[in-house]
């Protein structure tokens, strides 16, 4: 289960840094790209059929762990 955590993310950084990407001045090949790696990252997040509650647990960086103190 730590591992489908670790992958989980792994696959939401990509994508905040895709969209990232997205929000700046790129060549049209350069966005596609980007679309279809953007489209590829949420596919593999769907894949590994994640509960609710363990995609709570996902940290984005500069965030608090939401299950810190909770026992």
């Amino acid at each position: 289960m730590e591992e489908r955590i670790t992958r989980l993310r792994a696959h939401l950084r990509n994508i905040d840094r895709y969209q990232c990407l997205l929000r700046t001045k790129l060549s049209d090949a350069e966005q596609r790209y980007l679309e279809r790696r953007l489209s590829e990252e949420r596919f593999a997040i769907k894949t590994l059929n994640f509960t609710s509650s363990e995609i709570k647990t996902y940290d984005a960086p500069g965030t608090p762990n939401q299950t810190e103190g909770v026992q």
